[in-house]
């Protein structure tokens, strides 16, 4: 400190020097220059800079005084900076090194330990000559050490803290182990060290696991009662639910934070307000409330819940806290739903109940009950419902319903029993045991219903399933059973049996003339004379329409059968006076004879169904036995005719449609409908096997118009269900065609079933327009004024006349399927073919081939310009519902059909 002031000092004689150096040059001067300048003012210049000196000095004494204070306090404060750092080294130390459980380390940037405080080493079992220089992950958990690893790296990054749990082997084993970490940056901001203060937190873990695995039991036990718990913070609104609470709402926690409104909005809109009151008016009223609503979950499901709620409140009375209970009681509120329903239906079902303890002792009954046995449940209680025995019934059949009832629990049958009145009644009776809890029989519940009415209605269905309603004749039902029973006795008495088969002649003119109630009436009547022809032990019955059989029974020879068969024609010869009309009828019998033509009734019938048309067709009003000599072909064709006249009758026809497409767009154009017989007994019967004996015996032409009709009515109903078709294309066979009046069976089958006539397509072959071309020209001109569309089928079999194919009025030709077969590779058929279509388009008709049936010949027609096709390649004629599926198919998917 000394040699500030001796600066001071020289720097003052240096000034003093300088200011007489100064005096003295200015002397000099003032002599050197003479009388020239005054002495005067040499004298003042010398003054002044003697005085400008001077300041100069003081102004310098000055500043050298204010560093010497500066100097002074910066050694102080250093002093006392230098003091402080001690200090806080010592109060470091004493912190780090005191006995208490803080762990304090530092590592190096390679995770080595370069400080461990004794508390470490002590929890470690280690010096700290032990561990420093060693790395710290070593001793982590397996398991912890990616999650440290990924802690320790995020220390390099602003902020440079972190917090993390860990597990550590420790010399007491695995410890959890919490840790706050910070890393120590240099003067340029670089990561030198890393320092972590830590707790051995393994008891607090402990408690956690505990309070885990209690809080784990109370989910569970709630969630087995479903019942959760809620608690409602009034002062900050905060409410917390438990995992069932979450469960019943259908909320998942990860996703929701559950609030007062949310838990008012789950509420069904409708119990909302209720729910909003009832816990207002609790903490109003400063009482706990219980209320049941329902839950609206967010798929529209209905829940109901029971909810508690009790709140809690401060000394001043300020409500603070609510905490309660949801139960879901849904399931439960369901089966009381059904108790009631239950105790609403035993009290209120028309069947009698009643219920009795394992001893067969009336505990309760029902209403009904009391209704159908005039008993009151007073009068039965205590009682053994053997009191309602009618005595009808033997001690076997209670023993077997016994048994049945410990053996199965169940048995139900018919039962006689006793009203109170002494009347006894049918009851069709069901008995359930009801076993306890150990599988003990407990009660027995018998219900049963008076079925008074129902026997009476079965004996009335039973005769209607055996007699015919209008002549009150058996049916074929019965018929079938009186014909065993007659054969039966036949073979046990050595006689024959006589089936004898009756067509009434004329009797489809009358009822069509006259009208059905005539005909009704007829048939009546021809059922009178029939069975006053006949004896008492023979049967007379009617199978359908004017179709009647006549079993003889017990007869020694065919002469009698003949000789009935004379007097049964006679009896119907004579007239018939129906009102005011007297009608003339006439009968076609066939006989066959058990045993020489047949040991069954299916054959008798049939062979006696057979001769009666063969006496039809050899004369009206005659009678033919069976022959043995009618071959078996003859045989078919002449029974299948006998069927196929009934299957009109009995509809057992039905149709196919087949979908005819576009060949370029695979659009449907329309369907065929295709006719088929469901056969009783042999199934579909193909068209080839019916169609051409239709055609010989004329029932062609009824057939035709039942197609033509139940074709346009389905048509129409397709159109009307919003599914395009085209068009229904539908045969017309020759007889249909020269029938007079066939445009006018048209017109009224179009307007009786709304099908515009754009939609129809008629159907006729090549070989009948050949047949009779001028009169099939008018036949056709006269259709095709309807509007509907015609086309020509089996085209290129008929050998056309161009000259006569360009005057008819058609609009389609179509190949037949025998030209289409062998496609392409048969030069014939593809020659004709392609003639077939050029002529069609020379003519500007449309060209459409049936029979495709592979890819190689839809290829070859559609390369050849054919517009349309229809085969087995697209689809087989379908019955009406699949045809219906596959135009909503092809509607809904607006695409060519795909080959199948």
């Amino acid at each position: 400190m000394p040699a500030l002031p001796a600066l001071c000092s020289m720097r003052s004689v240096n000034g003093l020097f300088a200011a007489t150096l100064l005096g003295w040059v200015g002397l000099g001067l003032m002599l050197l220059t003479g009388p020239r300048i005054p002495a005067i003012v040499l004298g003042l210049v010398a003054l002044l800079l003697i005085l400008l000196q001077g300041g100069l000095f003081l102004r310098a004494r000055m500043q050298d005084a204010a560093r010497y204070r500066v100097l002074q306090e910066q050694r102080a404060a250093g002093a006392a900076e230098h003091d402080r750092l001690r200090q806080s080294e010592h109060l470091y130390r004493l912190l780090i090194e005191s006995p208490h459980d803080l762990l304090v380390v530092q590592v190096d940037n390679e995770g080595r330990f370069t400080f461990v405080n004794s508390a470490y080493c002590t929890l470690f079992g280690k010096t700290e000559a032990d561990l420093l220089g060693q790395r710290f992950l070593p001793l982590v958990h397996e398991e912890d050490r990616a999650a440290t690893t990924e802690a320790m790296q995020a220390l390099y990054a602003p902020p440079y803290a972190c917090t993390l749990e860990q597990r550590a082997l420790t010399r007491d084993g695995w410890r959890w182990l919490s840790w706050s970490d910070q890393a120590l940056l240099d003067a340029q901001g670089q990561v030198v060290a890393i320092i972590g203060f830590g707790r051995d937190i393994t008891a607090h873990k402990r408690v956690e696991e505990q309070l885990r695995i209690s809080e784990a039991r109370l989910n569970e036990a709630q969630r087995i009662a479903g019942l959760g718990s809620w608690d409602l913070n009034l002062e900050d609104d905060t409410l917390h639910w438990s995992d069932e609470v979450f469960r019943i709402f259908e909320k998942d926690p990860q996703q929701f934070t559950p609030s007062l409104a949310d838990f008012l909005d789950v509420i069904y809109p409708e119990d909302r307000e209720r729910v909003r009151h009832a816990y207002a008016n609790s903490i109003m009223q400063r009482r706990p409330y219980e209320i049941t609503h329902r839950l609206q979950m967010d798929d529209g499901r209905i829940k109901v819940v029971q909810e508690r709620c009790e709140t809690f409140y401060n000394a001043q009375g300020k409500a603070l806290r609510s905490i309660g209970t949801v139960q879901d009681i849904t399931l439960r509120t369901q089966i009381e739903e059904r108790l009631r329903q239950a105790a609403t239906v035993f009290a209120s079902t028309r069947e009698g109940i009643l219920i009795s303890d394992a001893d067969n002792r009336i505990v309760t009954v029902n209403p009904a009950f009391t209704t159908i046995t005039g008993y009151s449940e007073a009068e039965v209680q205590g009682q053994n419902p053997r009191l309602f025995a009618s005595g009808r019934h033997s001690h076997a059949f209670y023993a077997a319903m016994w048994d049945s009832l410990n053996s199965t629990g169940y048995w139900q049958g018919e039962l006689w029993n006793r009203r109170k009145n002494g009347e006894d009644y049918p009851e069709w009776l069901t008995i359930s045991a009801v076993r306890d809890g150990a599988g003990k029989i407990s009660h027995y519940i018998a219900v049963f219903a008076d079925i008074t009415e129902s026997k009476q209605s079965q004996e009335r269905l039973d005769y209607m399933a055996h007699y015919d309603a209008l002549t009150g004749l058996p049916n074929r039902l019965l018929l079938w059973d009186r014909l065993e029973h007659a054969m039966q006795r036949a073979a046990r008495n050595e006689r024959q049996v006589a089936v004898l088969c009756l067509d009434l002649d004329r009797f489809k003119d009358i009822n069509e003339g006259l009208g059905h109630l005539i005909g009704d009436a007829l048939l009546s009547r021809v059922a009178e004379r029939l069975v006053g022809a006949v004896r008492r032990q023979d049967t007379v019955a009617r199978l359908s329409g004017d179709e009647f059989v006549v079993i003889l029974e017990g007869i020694n020879s065919s002469d009698e059968a003949a000789h009935l068969a004379e007097k049964l024609g006679r009896v119907l010869r004579e007239p018939f006076s129906i009102e005011e009309h007297e009608l003339s009828l006439g009968a076609s019998i066939g006989i066959s004879l058990y045993p020489h033509d047949g040991c069954g009734a299916d054959a008798l019938l049939k062979q006696a169904d057979a001769a009666m048309y063969r006496a039809k067709a050899a004369g009206r009003g005659s009678y033919q036995f069976f022959a043995q000599d009618m071959t078996a072909q003859a045989f078919e064709r002449v029974v299948m005719e006998s069927q196929l006249r009934r299957a009109l009758a009995q509809e057992e026809l039905l149709l196919h449609y087949q979908p005819q497409l576009d060949l370029v767009t695979g659009a449907v154009v329309g369907l065929e409908a295709l006719l088929r017989w469901q056969h009783p007994e042999q199934g579909l019967v193909p068209p080839g096997r019916f169609i051409p004996l239709a055609e010989e015996t004329g029932l062609i032409a009824p057939m035709g118009e039942w197609v033509l009709r139940t074709a346009c009515a389905q048509a129409q109903a397709w159109r009307q269900a919003g599914l395009p078709f085209g068009r229904i294309a539908v045969n017309i066979a020759g007889p249909q065609l020269q029938r007079e009046g066939l445009s006018d069976t048209v017109r009224a089958v179009l307007n009786e079933t709304g099908l515009p006539p754009a939609c129809l397509e008629l159907e006729i072959t090549e070989t009948l327009v050949m047949r009779q071309v001028e009169r099939t020209i008018d036949w056709l001109q006269a259709l095709q004024a309807l509007g509907v569309m015609l086309a020509i089928d089996d085209f290129g079999t008929g050998y056309s006349s161009l000259a006569y194919l360009k005057r008819l009025p058609v609009d389609k030709l179509k190949i037949d399927r025998s030209f289409v077969r062998d496609l392409p590779g048969d030069e014939n058929d593809a020659a004709i073919a392609r003639a077939v279509i050029a002529l069609g388009h020379s003519m500007h008709l449309t060209v459409i081939a049936e029979g495709v049936e592979t890819v190689v010949q839809r290829d070859f027609l559609r390369e050849s310009g054919c517009d349309q096709v229809q085969g087995f390649l697209y689809s087989r004629p379908l019955p009406a519902v699949e045809a219906e599926a596959f135009l909503r198919a092809a509607a809904v998917s607006r695409a060519p059909v795909e080959v199948v």
